[in-house]
């Protein structure tokens, strides 16, 4: 044999090769892409009944608040500032908050106040548009670019009273 016959042997044998072994990589990558979801979908699942928990906990916890409250009352009249009347501040600044992402489009619940799963979205989502950290809390810099969208505000996020 000469040497463009061995050569060309020799190629046809390679490609023979290579396209034997790209007929396995989808059905791997399909199998890893499957077995990916369904982790994700598990992870998902677990993170719902964190924050389904979380939900429950934070009302528990308003309520608990209120009733230790109405026990203090009780025993001592002159409080300076009783632990409802902060609750119910939270509440109210919750309640303006969830205002604001709804105004903003962010926001599709009820305004009641308590910081739900959707509350902590609709801050989420609100702060990754407006390039923030998103931490799911309304701090002072997220406040700033949220209270632009509160009613009876002017285009400054100055409020009109």
């Amino acid at each position: 044999m000469n040497k463009r016959a061995l050569i060309f042997i020799a190629l046809v044998m390679v490609i023979a090769m290579v396209a034997a072994g790209c007929s396995s990589v989808p059905k791997k990558t399909k199998a890893e892409i499957s077995g990916i979801k369904t982790r994700v979908g598990t992870l998902e699942s677990r993170v719902g009944e964190v924050e389904t928990k979380q939900t429950y906990t934070e009302r528990a916890t308003q309520e608990q608040a209120a009733a230790i409250e109405e026990v203090k009352s009780i025993k001592m009249v002159n409080t300076n500032i009783s632990t409802k009347a902060r609750v119910s501040k939270v509440s109210a600044k919750m309640k303006e908050i969830q205002a604001c992402l709804k105004s903003a489009g962010f926001y599709d619940g009820p305004v009641d106040g308590i910081k739900g799963r959707k509350t902590r979205k609709g801050i989420k989502d609100f702060q990754r548009a407006n390039g923030l950290v998103a931490d799911g809390l309304a701090g002072r810099k997220t406040w700033d670019a949220l209270s632009r969208y509160a009613s009876g505000s002017n285009d400054a996020g100055e409020s009109i009273k």
